[in-house]
């Protein structure tokens, strides 16, 4: 386990923390218990002292290099995404510029929303802005709403899902969705150290409350998204499994039409029209 602190340890442990120290911070055949006491020493770095611009860098870069170093273990794997997370949180809160340079990638989004994200969505529906696609998408991939029945057609043709439901919300919120507040709902900032006595919390400059947007109505986009799945459907099930299936025209000739021009239809088309006429 991990173990309390520096001044606690006995002079053995200390000499064997000090090897590991001078030796790289690397060798993994020390107790993890040694990393976990280096790593509050970052963690109070970062959160207590903070650093300017460029030690922060270095710092967070310190903190990615051990946390690939000891991915095997799960508990100082999740204290480290968590200590990363928050330290993108600040730099988030610290003004509009910080929210406004971030931006979520689809591909990357999985059914846990991201603290980012949580935040983003927070100040704007705080805020009365509405979200663009890429903020309401993430939003949507991220939820786990009951009710929802595209899970299948996300997991088996996502490009296109998203594809569908990124033109059908240009038509349908052509001025973007807008995620109203609620009074009731309140977004929890707080960071849990891994380190004893070390209380964070992240507050966004000029706003009191934030809502947690997963409690928030996303009826609209729901249901946007669902009728999209269901139209995917057929697509999906020629697909399957089998992802090679989406080049082929038969596949292609089952999206809804607004993909017509998405995948091979459009490379039959463009072959087709290449063709030395007359064609018969």
């Amino acid at each position: 386990g991990s173990l309390p602190s520096y001044t606690d340890i006995t002079p053995e442990h200390r000499r064997t923390y000090l090897n590991w120290l001078s030796t790289g911070k690397r060798d993994t055949r020390f107790s993890i218990g040694y990393a976990f006491l280096y790593f509050y020493g970052l963690e109070r770095r970062l959160l207590v002292d903070n650093p300017g611009p460029g030690d922060e860098v270095l710092l967070v870069e310190e903190v990615k290099r051990l946390r690939n170093l000891y991915a095997w273990n799960h508990s100082f794997d999740h204290y480290c995404k968590a200590l990363l997370d928050i330290i993108e949180l600040r730099r988030m809160s610290a003004g509009p510029s910080g929210q406004d340079t971030w931006a979520p990638d689809l591909n990357a989004i999985g059914p846990d929303m991201p603290l980012r994200l949580r935040m983003k969505l927070a100040v704007y529906s705080a805020a009365g802005t509405s979200l663009n696609f890429e903020h309401a998408m993430a939003g949507m991939l991220s939820l786990d709403l009951e009710g929802m029945q595209y899970t299948t057609a996300m997991a088996r043709t996502r490009p296109e899902f998203i594809e569908l439901v990124r033109r059908r919300f240009a038509k349908k919120f052509p001025d973007g969705f807008r995620l109203q507040d609620r009074k009731d709902s309140t977004l929890a900032l707080d960071y849990r150290a891994a380190s004893e006595h070390l209380d964070v919390a992240v507050r966004v400059e000029g706003i009191d409350r934030l809502p947690d947007p997963t409690t928030l109505n996303w009826t609209r986009m729901s249901e946007l998204c669902t009728k999209a799945a269901e139209d995917l459907e057929p697509y999906a099930k020629v697909v399957a499994k089998n992802r090679t299936r989406t080049t082929s025209l038969r596949a292609s000739l089952l999206l809804p039409p607004e993909l017509a021009d998405f995948g091979a239809i459009a490379s039959f088309e463009q072959w087709f029209n290449g063709l030395p006429g007359p064609v018969a």
